[in-house]
């Protein structure tokens, strides 16, 4: 070590210690006082409100009869069915129809149910995703009927039920 380096040491060293004379000698600490608290504006419990020992918190059980008919624990519930596959439904109309027996290429990925109707999201191909309102048309498809679990639509007679998720 250089003589200056020494020197700078030394006063560092000098520093440090009458700072800590000064701290912990000289001014010895103070008692910290907690801040007073706020008054608070709560209002005191009014003599009609609900004791918890006399009442309990939540009905009885047997209230929600959904509930008990269905309990989720039971034994004998069942897994998720499987999605019905897309089928052609029987034409309203006898008039021949001039189309394939192909079903469209379109995959019902959500149905939203209102009563004006509702809306059905289709995707179309791989990256295109449709709303469409009952009596739209998509790709020649027209939107006839929508329900919780499927979306009927039409083209030149042919009726097709296409339940949502249900890949061709």
């Amino acid at each position: 070590m250089t003589r200056r380096m020494k020197w700078l040491l030394t006063i560092l060293a000098v520093l440090v210690t009458a700072l800590l004379v000064d701290q912990l000698i000289l001014k010895p600490k103070a008692k910290i006082q907690p801040a007073p608290l706020a008054q608070s504006r709560a209002q005191p419990l009014a003599a009609n409100t609900v004791n918890s020992a006399s009442q309990p918190l939540l009905p009885d059980a047997t209230q929600f009869s959904s509930i008990s008919k269905r309990n989720l624990f039971s034994p004998s519930r069942k897994s998720i069915q499987q999605m019905p596959p897309v089928r052609n439904l029987p034409n309203a109309q006898s008039q021949p129809s001039q189309s394939s027996d192909a079903p469209p290429d379109f995959v019902i990925t959500g149905i939203a149910i209102r009563p004006d109707g509702g809306s059905a999201l289709i995707k179309k191909g791989r990256n295109e995703v449709v709303r469409a309102f009952v009596g739209d048309e998509v790709d020649g498809w027209r939107v006839e009927n929508l329900t919780t679990d499927y979306v009927i639509i039409s083209k030149n007679g042919d009726r097709w039920q296409l339940p949502i998720g249900a890949k061709q």
